[in-house]
C-alpha cells in the first residue's frame, strides 16, 4: 500500500535493473520509484551446491568487459557468502551472475575448455558420475576432494599449442582453493547460460 508521500518498489521486470531511481509526477505530489530488478529471470543456486557444509558464492561483474570477474576486493577472504546470505540471495533474485569459490567446503571443479580433444584422451570417460554443468564452451565438474590446495593444469599429453608449438595444447584445468567458477544459470558472453546437464549429487 503505498502513502501519498512514500515511495513504492516496482517489480516490473521489464524495466532495466540496476537500482536506479526514477522520479514520477503523481498529482500534487511526488513519487520515487526504485527498481531493483534487472529484466531477467531470478537464479536459484542448485540444491547439491547449498547442502555442502562450508560452501562460499561470490558476486561476479556484468559488464562486456569484465564479465565473469568478481565483483567484490577480498572476495577470497572476506566477500564471500554462504547460500542464505541476504547479500547473495538478494543478488540473485535480481538475475545477476554469481561464482562458487572453490575450495571453501573443499569443493573443486574440474572445468574442462576443449571439451573434443579432452574426450579423445579418455579423461571424460574416468571422470566419477556428479553434478555436470555446460558452459561456453566446455564443461564444469563439480566434486568435494579432500586436500587439494593448488590449481592443476591439464594439457593433453601429445597434442601441441597452435600458437605456441614449445607448450602443449591446453584442455583445462581444476579449480580449487583461491580460484572460483561460474555458478549454474549464469549468463555467458555468448548469451547462453551456464546450464545443468547431469543433475547427479556431487561425488
Amino acid at each position: 500500500m503505498q502513502n501519498e508521500d512514500v515511495g513504492e518498489v516496482s517489480h516490473d521486470l521489464t524495466q532495466n535493473a540496476q537500482d536506479k531511481t526514477t522520479i514520477v509526477p503523481n498529482g500534487t505530489n511526488t513519487t520515487t520509484v526504485f527498481n531493483i530488478f534487472k529484466d531477467c529471470e531470478p537464479i536459484a543456486i542448485p540444491h547439491q551446491l547449498t547442502k555442502i557444509v562450508g560452501a562460499r558464492f561470490i558476486r561476479l561483474e556484468e559488464t562486456e568487459s569484465h564479465r565473469k570477474k568478481p565483483a567484490d576486493a577480498k572476495w577470497q577472504s572476506e566477500r564471500n557468502y554462504a547460500h542464505n546470505n541476504a547479500i547473495i540471495t538478494g543478488w540473485l533474485l535480481a538475475g545477476r551472475d554469481y561464482g562458487i569459490a572453490t575450495g571453501f567446503g573443499k569443493l573443486a571443479c574440474v572445468d574442462i575448455d576443449d571439451v573434443e580433444n579432452a574426450r579423445e584422451t579418455g579423461i571424460l570417460n574416468k571422470l566419477p558420475k556428479t553434478l555436470t554443468v555446460r558452459t561456453g564452451k566446455g564443461l564444469h565438474y563439480w566434486y568435494v576432494v579432500e586436500g587439494l590446495s593448488k590449481r592443476i593444469l591439464m594439457n593433453h599429453p601429445t597434442k601441441m599449442d597452435e600458437n605456441n608449438t614449445k607448450l602443449r595444447l591446453h584442455l583445462g584445468e581444476v579449480q580449487s582453493l583461491g580460484q572460483y567458477a561460474v555458478g549454474p544459470g549464469s549468463l555467458h558472453k555468448s548469451g547462453k547460460r551456464y546450464t545443468i546437464i547431469d543433475d547427479a549429487e556431487i561425488a
